[in-house]
């Protein structure tokens, strides 16, 4: 798994986006905290609990956004498709975040 450069961080996991991620990379399990990837399927994106990230499903995921619960993730997808769109005037966001 891999973090997007420019992560999408939300309120409440800005404070704390350092240690989020270092334990994430380094496998521990992190109560609260929801992860953004691009999607595995066909959908836009995967919402999800962090600890899914060590199925082997997720062990390519493309983290692009970390948020301290699932309100606050599903807002947070919902910013990362209206930015692709504003930026594209489409839906792609596997094509806009490839490149």
């Amino acid at each position: 798994m891999r973090f997007y450069r420019d992560l999408y961080t939300g309120e409440k996991a800005k404070k704390n986006i350092r240690k989020i991620r270092h334990n994430i990379g380094h496998g521990k399990i992190q109560s609260g905290i929801y992860v953004i990837c691009l999607s595995a399927g066909d959908d836009l994106l995967d919402i999800m609990p962090s600890y899914m990230l060590f199925a082997d499903r997720y062990k390519e995921a493309e983290i692009l956004g970390v948020a301290a619960s699932k309100n606050e993730a599903l807002e947070l997808g919902g910013e990362i498709i209206m930015d692709v769109y504003e930026k594209t005037g489409g839906f792609d966001v596997k094509k806009y975040f490839a490149k």
